[in-house]
């Protein structure tokens, strides 16, 4: 009979099977735990009565996870590995990584705070010291045994009680709160990028300004060792008394300059590297394959980019919409709240009793006068939208001035570089033709070793400005939110 039942109604042999058992101390317990667990599923919200105006943080890390394993497929392990050490080992990417840790966690609060809260505890009591005579049937001592805290009855006896709140209307204060931990979290995270994408620029521009000092060391050190054998020239005709001691002090006077300028590219090496050392840890080595890198990588392009996708942009308008948000919650302070209670209370279990109490409780909670807070509150809330909506507008302005910038700064590194290219033209071929002559006429050897000298110094100048554009290229790209998966950087997973 019971396994026919079970076969063509089991939820019916399982009830069957209970009430058989129903003075049992342990179904008790199960039957309180069930029935809390099946108000526990009634009560939770429905999936649209989720906030949607914010993507979930799952799909948002899910999609971080995509976009990193496709793009870390373009990068070599080794270049994978020195970023990770450079920039996400970084202390200011450490600090605004626990921001965005402490914004997904408030997150969290937010939404448990919406779900039934169900507490368990133990109530019992026992007699220390008692006067009262509980055999007493006066008058006196009826009255003294009704005010009594303890009862004989109740004496040494433990109650087991559950708890479960919920509130079923709360005019959606609980969803915009959800709402606005959601909009800072995502802030959060896009703040994080913006820090990880300016460092990465620091970098670039730090092993650039690294890179230009090597090569003025390394093109004044070659103009050293191409004048050495004309100043031993000129030595040998001075000490041989056909040439002049005026052109000798000439050609030193134009050593000397060179000789300083060697000291001065040297010093800015110095200091170069020192501040490469102490902000990223990382020697001139990997700095330079870090820029060599980023220079195969980078793209040209330097149009104006759309301002309103900017990532600065972004962050304001998550801001705006978080203060919304939060006004909202204001509002809904002020309107009725509705609250639901379920208390199951089990009798002497130290006993096992079989007697057991269910209550439920329904609130209803209705401000009336808070002297302005609440107005208050949304007012500030309304201010901070207001600011935050200037604030975009703003740094819209400020990215449409930068990308004008970049582009005038660029046409005249074009224009600086074409008048620089043909002086190095001319330069070369000049030099070129005073080689033929030098060891026949002692101002040929001068003029010669001028023009080295200011060949190497537009060398130099070339060099800047091929290095000042890369930078440029890298501000720009900042700018547009490209910098990052150029570099297969892209939106890393945040492990908190």
């Amino acid at each position: 009979m019971v396994s026919c039942l079970y076969c063509v109604h089991p939820e019916k042999w399982f009830f069957t099977t209970l009430l058989e058992y129903r003075r049992s101390y342990l179904c008790r317990i199960f039957l309180s735990l069930a029935f809390l667990f099946s108000a526990f599923m009634l009560a939770l919200p429905p999936a649209s009565a989720q906030v949607t105006s914010a993507e979930p943080e799952e799909e948002m890390l899910q999609t971080e996870q995509v976009q990193e394993e496709g793009e870390q497929d373009e990068m070599t392990p080794d270049m994978d590995l020195l970023l990770r050490e450079v920039i996400f080992k970084h202390p200011q990417i450490a600090a605004a990584s626990a921001r965005s840790c402490r914004a997904n966690y408030s997150l969290n609060i937010a939404k448990a705070r919406n779900r039934p809260q169900i507490t368990g505890s133990l109530e019992g009591n026992s007699a220390l010291l008692s006067s009262v005579d509980y055999n007493d049937d006066t008058e006196k001592g009826r009255q003294l045994r009704g005010r009594a805290f303890n009862k004989p009855a109740y004496d040494n006896a433990v109650d087991v009680v559950f708890s479960l709140d919920k509130v079923l209307w709360d005019a959606g204060k609980l969803n915009f709160d959800i709402s606005a931990e959601e909009f800072g979290y995502r802030a959060d995270v896009l703040r994080r990028e913006e820090a990880v994408s300016q460092l990465v620029l620091d970098l670039i521009g730090n092993a650039a300004n690294l890179e230009y000092a090597a090569r003025r060391v390394q093109h004044y050190q070659t103009l050293l060792e191409e004048m050495a054998p004309f100043v031993e020239t000129v030595e040998a005709r001075v000490e041989a008394g056909v040439a002049r001691i005026e052109l000798l002090r000439q050609v030193k006077i134009t050593v000397l300059d060179a000789e300083f300028q060697l000291r001065t590219a040297e010093n800015d090496f110095r200091l170069a590297e020192q501040n490469v050392n102490n902000q990223f840890q990382i020697s001139q080595l990997d700095a330079q394959q870090i820029l060599n890198f980023y220079i195969q990588s980078r793209t040209t392009d330097i149009t104006p980019g759309n301002a309103e996708e900017a990532r600065l942009v972004r962050i304001y308008d998550l801001e705006a919409q978080r203060a919304a948000a939060q006004n909202q919650s204001v509002s809904a302070e002020v309107k009725p709240q509705l609250t639901l209670r379920i208390d199951t209370r089990l009798f002497d279990v130290s006993a096992l009793g079989q007697n057991y109490e269910v209550i439920g409780n329904i609130g209803f909670r209705m401000p009336l006068y808070d002297g302005g807070l609440n107005n208050a509150r949304k007012q500030q809330t309304a201010q901070s939208v207001r600011e935050s909506l200037s604030q975009r507008r703003e740094e819209v302005r400020n990215i449409n001035n930068e990308y004008q910038r970049y582009r005038k700064l660029y046409a005249d590194s074009i224009k600086a570089r074409e008048q620089l290219s043909d002086r190095f033209a001319t330069q070369k071929e000049r030099i070129s033709s005073l080689l033929t002559i030098a060891d026949r006429a002692d101002i040929s050897i001068l003029e010669l070793i001028r023009l080295q000298s200011e060949l190497t110094s537009t060398t130099v100048q070339l060099e800047r400005i091929n290095l000042d554009n890369e930078i440029l290229f890298a501000r720009r790209m900042h700018l547009t939110d490209q910098l990052l998966p150029s570099l297969g950087l892209g939106k890393r997973e945040i492990t908190c």
